[in-house]
């Protein structure tokens, strides 16, 4: 009997480089996450890599759609950020848009810039940034 061991799939990660908008000097923080991860653990992600408290309304922009958390009073064309991966969403796109605290207008919103995908570790990780 042979005792043939599978090798674990590796995972695509994306190295992402988070920058809030017009805020200078530039506040910016550099996350590998895997490529598989669901938009709304991303916010999560986002939410303590930026020392935010997770107490406001959020979105992401990706290309023409627009993901959420899909709260009582969401917009009719927000998708569920629950239902799609980081990979799914992006396709072929290089940039996205992260909001959060629709109220305020502060922290301002993220640019996102996705580089390459390489094979690795899929646990996020920090590992750059600047306050």
């Amino acid at each position: 009997m042979s005792s043939a061991r599978k090798d674990p799939v590796e995972k695509p990660i994306i190295q992402l480089r988070i920058t809030l908008d017009d805020v200078l000097p530039a506040v910016w923080r550099r996350l590998l996450v895997p490529g598989d991860i669901r938009l709304s653990d991303l916010h999560a992600v986002f939410q303590v890599a930026m020392g935010w408290t997770d107490s406001h309304l959020h979105s992401f922009s990706i290309g023409s759609k627009v993901f959420g958390a899909q709260y009582e009073d969401h917009p009719k064309e927000e998708l569920d950020e629950k239902s799609v991966t980081l990979v799914e969403a992006l396709g072929d796109l290089r940039r996205f848009h992260y909001a959060y605290d629709f109220g305020d207008c502060h922290p301002p919103p993220l640019r996102d810039h996705p580089s390459a995908t390489s094979k690795g570790p899929p646990r996020p990780s920090a590992r750059a940034g600047r306050l």
